[in-house]
């Protein structure tokens, strides 16, 4: 009786996998949405309070150079500065193409300098459209930690229609 018993839940247990696999391929995939690109210039301006550098403590690779600012728009890289910065000093990403209709995702990385451990310190980011403000972030760090901050900003189709702001 044991051995019948084990043989029913073996074929029940594999047959339901078997029927959850060949229900996982008939699956029709998702149409890709239509993404509209924007034919304004968008700048953006990066200002530090504080020394940075590259990571000392990052793992170091070939293919993936530290960076003491590493800026990203919707997951994919548009600026990298491997050498170090004095803060005050602004960084100004000119001609970002990449920006679509909608919501675009900004992800920012600032290695502070190893002196920076003293204090406190802050990163603005400001995003122009043709010379008008559409973002203006300040983005705060504890003593000598790494900046790890996003911020998102909503393109409408034209530059007719009223900008929204995100503060």
């Amino acid at each position: 009786m044991r051995p019948l018993l084990a043989i029913i839940i073996w074929l029940t247990l594999i047959g339901g996998l078997y029927s959850y696999m060949n229900a996982r391929e008939n699956v029709e995939p998702q149409q890709q949405a239509v993404i509209q690109k924007v034919s304004d210039k968008y700048t953006l301006v990066v200002t530090t309070t504080f020394d940075t550098e590259p990571d000392h403590f990052k793992l170091k690779t070939d293919t993936d150079p530290d960076a003491s600012i590493l800026i990203r728009l919707n997951g994919l890289e548009i600026f990298r500065l491997v050498q170090a910065l004095k803060g005050g000093d602004r960084v100004v990403v000119d001609n970002i193409n990449s920006m679509h209709v909608g919501v675009n995702e900004f992800l920012l990385e600032v290695s502070p300098s190893l002196d920076a451990h003293k204090m406190p310190g802050a990163i603005r980011a400001q995003l122009f459209r043709s010379d008008q403000e559409l973002v203006d972030k300040t983005f705060w760090t504890e003593s000598g930690e790494k900046i790890i901050s996003n911020f998102k900003v909503e393109i409408g189709p034209d530059t007719s229609d009223g900008d929204k702001r995100e503060h």
